[in-house]
């Protein structure tokens, strides 16, 4: 009778060992795959050692290879090697105006006198503070910023520091203002997608860490790192190991076997609905405007978004609507009629409609 019972676990086991070392901020302790794109950074970060302004970076690069990890790595370094050197970290998406983005990097900078001061007051604040030393400021996801001024608020007044902004957007730095691009004079790093063999060590790496030994079987891991690699996405491969050690623990087992692996994979559209999917405030209200109104012109969209509250400038609007395409949430359609063109915003694909040609 024991012999039915040797292979499941008991009631205070797991087959995790660090369950964090699977989450998507966790730091490794070495990045793997990305020594060349950190040196370079690294070089615009190392002027301010020498009480010398550094220089700017565009990182950009598909999601989940590797930018936003392989900056926060150089960060924390930083933090270690020098106090004379503020590391600050800002992310666009959560912190998508001016407001929001002061207020983040007072709270990094020990600033806390906050309360009822206006974005300007406080960006003095940060400026007398950073200027008396000197910073590396990373705005990632910067492209879900609503106002750029922001971005020319930090070139124009803050002295001594090196801005580092991250995007998904490789067209960013075109569609920024020509004043804001040409204080910027960014080196653009581009992160490549990671090979098989990059992929299959990275999320090996993590295996060893996160689990207890030998409890991924072979072909199982196999699985989850051959669909990581065929997204271009080792976070989604993070997302396999962590869901099938997972399931395999519901049914109280000491292997994750290719079954689990295999079930794992079935609920990645979770992942993607999250990762991809996932907008603020804004982009959910032009979202929703959309979905009830799909097929209208932008411009009847952005009166509607006026009408029910909406704030922004229609270029502001354009740019969410722009973003919006990009995640695949939307289709723009570009539409003639008679003398003039209309862009038509139709929420989600338009794959079943075959023509929007020029109408006679």
């Amino acid at each position: 009778m024991p012999d039915l019972f040797k292979n499941m676990l008991g009631g205070s086991e797991s087959l995790f060992k660090d369950v964090l070392v699977l989450d998507v901020d966790y730091i490794p302790p070495i990045i793997e795959g990305r020594e060349d794109e950190q040196q370079w950074i690294a070089s615009c970060i190392k002027p301010l050692f020498n009480s010398r302004p550094g220089k700017n970076a565009f990182v950009t690069g598909v999601p989940g290879i590797g930018k936003t990890l392989a900056t926060k790595y150089l960060l924390q370094e930083l933090e270690r090697e020098n106090s004379e050197i503020y590391p600050i970290y800002v992310n666009c998406w959560k912190n998508d105006t001016a407001h929001k983005i002061v207020l983040e990097v007072c709270s990094q900078l020990g600033y806390t006198f906050t309360h009822n001061r206006t974005t300007n007051e406080l960006m003095k604040e940060i400026v007398k503070i950073i200027n008396k030393k000197s910073a590396v400021i990373v705005l990632d996801e910067v492209d879900k910023i609503e106002d750029e001024n922001i971005v020319y608020h930090i070139l124009e007044d803050v002295y001594m520091k090196a801005l580092i902004l991250i995007s998904n957007d490789s067209d960013f730095l075109t569609e920024l203002d020509s004043r804001i691009k040409s204080r910027l004079n960014a080196d653009v790093i581009n992160f490549e997608k990671y090979n098989f063999d990059e992929t299959y060590n990275i999320m090996k790496k993590r295996v060893e860490h996160a689990f207890v030994a030998n409890v991924f079987e072979k072909d199982a891991f196999e699985v989850a790192a051959e669909k990581a690699y065929s997204l271009g996405d080792v976070r989604a491969g993070l997302f396999l190991l962590k869901e099938a050690g997972e399931i395999a623990e519901s049914r109280a087992s000491r292997k994750i076997t290719l079954g689990d692996a295999n079930k794992a994979v079935e609920k990645l559209k979770e992942f993607k609905i999250r990762s991809s999917l996932s907008f603020n405030e804004t982009d959910q209200k032009i979202l929703d405007i959309i979905k009830a109104n799909s097929g209208k012109s932008a411009t009847d969209l952005f009166e509607i978004f006026q009408k029910e509250g909406g704030d922004k400038t229609y270029r502001t609007f354009w740019r969410k609507i722009e973003s919006l395409k990009k995640s695949r949430a939307i289709t723009v359609q570009e539409v003639y009629k008679g003398p003039g063109r209309t862009t038509l915003v139709h929420y989600g694909s338009l794959k079943k409609i075959t023509d929007y040609g020029r109408e006679d």
